[in-house]
């Protein structure tokens, strides 16, 4: 007899019996809620080439490696992918039901437009009122004018990742200071020592910064994303040093990095940049995650040019850019992937640490999938 029990995905399609448990898990969570919430997907698509992506108009997934698994790339690729969808699912039902969305949406009569009236007088005598404009969180995540598909419950979250990126951008010439005192220090405190005494300095160096109380991160957790990458967690090689301390400093290799004149805690004058902190150690979806946050300031993945290719929300500050809607649906398909595949413990961490208000109010969002 055929099974009647419910799957904990709801009505999906036989790809999604066989992908799902691999990049969601087999118990309930938030987010195996929200995927029983949405529609079951079309046929996987398969593409040529090193590339994937979610098409919102006919809700395809496009994957060119089916590999979901045996591969972690393919496993994170089909679950951002899969976030994508969620995104624009969940948005699509909110369209379409307000006072569901009213709930749903943290905050939503917070205005994000908020134009006071401005009468203008004339030299003539006479005068011109212009009138005022006011928009709240919730008119602009479900922009009517834009309609089904476009909409992203993602948006939700467009203050804080504005919130994120100004402390991630203001952080990098401080950040990037400090990784360099803390390579140097490292490096004049070496000079002259056996082999024996430079791997007691550089171990030290690790655990100092490890088991203090404002890293995110245990030697356990570090030695196993060093380990996906390839990399064997050794106090002698540079890419652990490397690691260690760009995650102490909240940096990530980014290849829109400008060199940035800073000055050492010994008064030298020197020139860095993102793109010397953090080189080739973290994970692409990780990257990507903080990349999305802060228009690749840290970070890479998508190009800048693809986030400005989107519809903008209405957040947006001087010296920092605006929000598109590039910026928050692959924050949130990141933090999808990251919160669900391998290590996701150590990922979900690692993403609070650099970016705690969008990863709270990602958390948030799933969390509400009760409310659908």
């Amino acid at each position: 007899m055929p099974s009647t029990e419910k799957s904990i995905f709801g009505d999906i399609s036989n790809q999604e019996k066989e992908y799902l448990p691999l990049s969601f898990g087999t118990v309930p969570t938030i987010f195996t809620r929200m995927i029983s919430k949405v529609p079951k997907s079309p046929k996987i698509v398969k593409l040529r080439g090193d590339r994937a992506f979610y098409q919102p108009v006919s809700d395809e997934i496009n994957l060119n490696d089916f590999n979901i698994k045996n591969n972690l790339r393919a496993r994170r690729i089909f679950t951002h992918e899969f976030g994508h969808k969620i995104d624009h699912n969940v948005a699509n039902i909110l369209l379409v039901k307000d006072d569901v969305a009213k709930k749903f949406i943290p905050n939503p009569n917070r205005l994000v437009v908020d134009i006071k009236p401005k009468t203008i007088k004339f030299a003539s005598g006479g005068s011109y009122t212009k009138s005022g404009v006011k928009k709240t969180l919730l008119d602009d995540v479900l922009n009517k004018q834009y309609g089904k598909n476009s909409v992203q419950i993602s948006n939700s979250a467009q203050t804080q990742i504005m919130a994120d990126r100004i402390n991630l951008k203001d952080n990098i010439k401080v950040g990037l200071t400090g990784y360099t005192d803390d390579l140097i220090d490292l490096k004049n405190k070496i000079v002259g020592k056996t082999f024996d005494q430079r791997f007691a300095i550089r171990t030290k160096y690790l655990d100092d910064i490890i088991n203090s109380k404002s890293f995110p991160l245990n030697k356990n957790e570090v030695k196993i994303l060093l380990r996906e990458k390839g990399i064997t967690y050794d106090p002698t090689k540079t890419q652990t040093i490397d690691f260690v301390t760009a995650i102490k400093h909240k940096l990530v290799f980014s290849e829109y990095g400008k060199p940035i004149k800073l000055k050492l805690k010994n008064g030298t004058i020197f020139t860095a940049s993102t793109r010397d902190a953090g080189t080739n150690v973290f994970d692409p979806m990780f990257a990507d995650y903080v990349g999305a946050i802060t228009d690749n300031a840290i970070g890479f993945g998508h190009k800048r040019s693809y986030y400005e290719n989107f519809f903008k929300t209405e957040t947006i500050k001087r010296g920092y850019g605006k929000i598109t809607y590039g910026h928050s649906t692959e924050a949130f398909a990141n933090f999808t992937s990251l919160s669900n595949t391998d290590n996701k413990e150590i990922y979900t961490k690692l993403m609070k640490y650099y970016a705690p208000q969008t990863t709270k109010t990602f958390n948030e969002l799933y969390e509400r999938s009760k409310l659908l």
